[in-house]
């Protein structure tokens, strides 16, 4: 038997341990040196003094296991070591058990390290781990030995789409320990509580009157909420959005994304609710609206749209005028929708500033009393659609 090479063996794993063995490509290239080098009955002792070595660690293992892989390692050394497989049959046995022992350390290492962890596991703990897995609801973190869930709602204030906008896979991170259930199985984690919530000193930070700017993240029927730092998003009412014009829905005025600036009007952060107003940031133009309209003055404007009780029309400085379905100056309509549309222009005469209801009523008729050469061609321009208005008339059925 070559006892060099066993001393030498003997000092490696001394040296370095079992892991030796478990790095296939290492015992690969020794063993296949063996082939070369050492006669067959030495060869031999050589081998059966390693298998010897992992008898008492491999006892447990799988018999269908222990063939799988070697099986596998068979054709792994083939296409990549260039090993005789016939000639070095047993070193193909020895290197199966390596690969298999490699597993057995592993998980033993492990299940140490795991103990290790749950033992010292706490509540608001601070740890280090490594991002493992990533999906849509959050991250699993690698606390050593032992997995953490990083749900995606404890991974920052502000609102996040997916978890790889703030971990990436293989990243260390810091977490803190939310929670665990008895037997620790289940182990809660946190990012953004190792920072103070950003709502514990806005009150501080944001006073009333202050111009911030910020995101549109989502709009409703009553208004937008836009994020202004994160963890913080206030409210434009659909009222604060414009002093002058009459809006339906804000999406008239802005659109999800969009960056605008807002003055802040009022601050709770007991109900977590900061109000936002667009139109604060210039004062209010009714305040001197006769500046710029005076009764029995002659102004022009465009179809905006059609209400109920007439046409709204856009003015100048941002001002909407009404004008009621019977001063559009032509006598027989009743649906302004049936002889104009949007973008029309009206003449028409300012006929009253109504500061409570924040209208400017305007009337076209009273413009043509005062132009009346131009009645004429407006009414033919605006002659209703008589199809249509037949169609309407005529019972459900009937309509050719």
């Amino acid at each position: 038997m070559n006892t060099d090479l066993l001393n030498i063996l003997k000092q490696i794993v001394a040296e370095r341990g079992d892991s030796i063995l478990s790095e296939p490509k290492i015992v690969s290239a020794f063993l296949s040196d063996l082939a070369r080098d050492v006669p067959k009955p030495q060869k031999y002792a050589l081998i059966k003094c390693l298998e010897h070595k992992f008898a008492q660690t491999l006892k447990n293992v799988d018999k269908a296991e222990r063939a799988n892989c070697k099986q596998k390692l068979a054709k792994k050394l083939n296409e990549e070591e260039g090993l005789d497989i016939v000639l070095c049959g047993n070193t193909i046995e020895l290197l199966t058990t390596v690969l298999v022992s490699r597993r057995v350390v592993l998980e033993d290492e492990r299940n140490k390290q795991r103990s290790n962890v749950l033992d010292t596991l706490e509540k608001n703990q601070v740890r280090k781990g490594i991002v493992k897995n990533i999906t849509e609801f959050g991250a699993f973190i690698d606390l050593g030995g032992v997995d953490g869930l990083l749900h995606i709602t404890d991974m920052s204030y502000k609102r996040i789409n997916d978890p790889k906008e703030i971990v990436q896979l293989g990243q260390e991170v810091e977490v803190v320990i939310l929670d665990f259930n008895d037997k620790k199985e289940r182990i809660s984690l946190g990012i953004k509580q190792l920072h103070p919530h950003p709502w514990e000193s806005i009150e501080s930070e944001l006073l009333p009157g202050a111009k911030v700017t910020g995101e549109v993240r989502s709009i409703l029927t009553f208004g937008a909420f836009v994020d202004i730092k994160e963890g913080v998003d206030g409210l434009i009412h659909i009222s604060d959005m414009s002093w002058t014009k009459k809006i339906e829905h804000p999406s008239e005025m802005i659109k999800k994304g969009d960056k605008v600036e807002c003055v802040v009007l009022a601050v709770d952060s007991e109900r977590r609710r900061i109000s936002l107003s667009m139109k604060h940031l210039e004062d209010d133009p009714w305040d001197s609206v006769e500046n710029d309209f005076q009764v029995g003055a002659e102004v022009k404007g465009k179809i905006i749209r059609f209400i109920e009780r007439g046409a709204a029309v856009e003015l100048t400085r941002g001002f909407e005028g009404l004008v009621p379905v019977s001063k559009l100056g032509i006598d027989y309509i009743k649906i302004p929708a049936e002889a104009f549309k949007i973008g029309d222009e009206i003449p028409a005469i300012v006929t009253e500033l109504n500061h409570s209801q924040r209208t400017i009523y305007l009337s076209a008729a009273d413009y043509f009393k005062n132009h009346p050469n131009e009645l004429t061609a407006w009414k033919t321009a605006h002659r209703p659609d008589m199809n249509s208005t037949k169609k309407k008339k005529t019972r459900k059925g009937n309509v050719k």
